[in-house]
């Protein structure tokens, strides 16, 4: 009894090391490639601040307000989803939220 349960166990410490155990706190993704790594991070822009007399936008870790150049590209127009830059490769619009789209809100539905 005592044999065979050495080797299972045996058998287990075998079979676990020979596997590679993957950490499931670990992210799925992979380090990005040299040619990702050499090409400039597109500006994300963060957040946009609108007041009456002042508008400005949160572009990486800086405000810009319209005017000023982010990049080498000149920002145009500050609203609240997105903000437009110009500058040598044409017109770019960032937006807020990249991942979500902007619909139509659904008719209102009134209470029986």
């Amino acid at each position: 009894m005592v044999k065979s349960l050495l080797g299972l166990l045996l058998l287990f410490a075998v079979n676990t090391e020979a596997a590679e155990l993957r950490d499931p706190t670990r992210p799925l993704w992979s380090p990005p490639s040299e040619a990702a790594a050499s090409k400039p991070a597109e500006p994300l822009l963060t957040a946009v601040l609108i007041q009456p007399d002042k508008r400005l936008a949160l572009i990486g870790e800086k405000y810009y307000q319209v005017g000023d150049t982010v990049n080498g590209a000149r920002l145009l127009q500050i609203e609240f989803d997105h903000v437009v830059l110009s500058g040598r490769n044409g017109t770019q619009k960032l937006l807020l939220t990249p991942t979500i789209k902007t619909r139509p809100t659904a008719a209102k539905v009134t209470p029986l």
